[in-house]
């Protein structure tokens, strides 16, 4: 098409999951044509934030210096048939024992991370999902399981009943990916008091953008059709910091905050987030974040815990049904790689008509902790994307 002085217009129309668009120009090429289509692809959960999901490709990408990040919570048709043993899913793996330990390291804007994953400590029944996770900022080590990660308080769930694994059945792989990363990966029967027979896959990559994915599948073993929903139940704290609000992401999602960290909870597929509590050795998680405004607050004043539960599904004997979802833990004062916007982690209630905490009494979209006025693309107690006005004393 030529480049000459040209007015065009533009008109799109859908197809299918695609978007097509057509420019119309007041020339007509050397084509003889005036009009071009381009695919433009489409996911079927958009965000409410200002970035999409995308593959982190540099060093300024990191999630670990990320305020917030775009993970479409994705449905897509995950039962298999005709398998027998899910152990056969790790030919090329390495068998290790629950002794080992993965890791990985990376290094960004000067500063040295470290991530690290373990198998649940042994205590006979081996029912603790992957949540035994740390993550270390220039040797300072970091968690969001009880008790300092050791995720003995985290359960596998089915119909919402914990299920036992039976340690007789228990397989341990290890090995890393063809992008680099660690992964660790655990393969049991496991069933509760009267219920059918699962056998239960669990694989943890650790993701050097600063983030915990776990890929679950599960195998009906028993003889007769089940119709269930599966359910990983996570007993969070940050660092030595229990009780702490649970508050939506605005994309399916939750995060929270300590003084120090925040966590963001994010499922990836055919999974949803719900927030509840941990309370006598069971977790009660009934509060879903899917469709939940950014910053609204989903649970309070309570021994905070998670669920990432999936839709109730029919399995016939021999078939399976996959979910994943993922984690990442930052560090709040880590520094901004923007030059006009941070990045930082602030304790600022935005979006709201309420009043600050300032001197001069005024009127404020949000309340922030810190001492200065900030343009952020930070996540807030209450809500990410905020113009926030600071405690000042003007």
């Amino acid at each position: 098409m030529l480049n000459s002085d040209k007015h065009e217009r533009y008109r799109s129309y859908k197809r299918k999951k695609t978007w097509m668009y057509a420019t119309i120009t007041g020339i007509a090429s050397v084509l003889g044509g005036g009009a071009i289509a381009v695919p433009i692809v489409k996911a079927d959960t958009t965000s409410t934030g200002d970035s999409q999901a995308k593959e982190v490709d540099s060093s300024k990408q990191l999630l670990v210096n990320q305020g917030k990040t775009t993970i479409p919570n994705l449905t897509e048709q995950s039962i298999g048939a005709g398998e027998t043993d899910l152990n056969n899913d790790f030919t090329d793996w390495t068998k290790t024992t629950d002794s080992y330990q993965a890791s990985t390291s990376f290094q960004n804007n000067g500063v040295d991370y470290g991530m690290t994953s373990a198998f649940p400590s042994s205590d006979g029944s081996h029912n603790d999902p992957l949540f035994k996770n740390t993550i270390s900022v220039s040797g300072q080590d970091h968690t969001y399981s009880f008790s300092k990660g050791s995720s003995r308080t985290s359960y596998m769930v089915a119909n919402g009943r914990q299920i036992t694994m039976y340690s007789a059945t228990v397989n341990y792989y290890q090995r890393t990916d063809s992008e680099g990363n660690p992964q660790i990966a655990k393969v049991g029967e496991a069933d509760y008091s009267g219920g059918p027979r699962y056998q239960v896959e669990e694989i943890l990559t650790l993701k050097k953008d600063g983030s915990f994915v776990h890929n679950i599948k599960i195998l009906n073993k028993s003889e007769k059709t089940v119709s269930t929903n599966f359910g990983w139940q996570l007993d969070t704290m940050l660092d030595d910091v229990d009780n702490v609000p649970l508050y939506a992401d605005g994309n399916n999602g939750i995060y929270m905050n300590s003084p120090d960290l925040t966590l963001y909870l994010t499922p990836i597929t055919n999974s949803t987030v719900y927030a509840g509590h941990y309370s006598s050795s069971s977790i009660t998680a009934n509060t879903p974040a899917e469709g939940v405004a950014a910053g609204t607050v989903l649970v309070d004043n309570v021994d905070t815990a998670v669920e990432y539960r999936t839709p109730k599904v029919d399995l016939q004997s021999n078939d399976t049904y996959s979910f994943s979802f993922k984690e990442n833990l930052i560090l709040r004062d880590i520094p901004s790689e923007s030059d006009s916007t941070s990045d930082s982690i602030s304790d600022s209630v935005s979006d709201s008509d309420s009043l600050s905490d300032s001197d001069s009494g005024s009127t404020s979209d949000s309340i922030s902790d810190s001492d200065s006025i900030s343009d952020s693309d930070s996540i807030s107690d209450s809500q990410p994307d905020s113009d926030s006005l600071s405690d000042s004393d003007s």
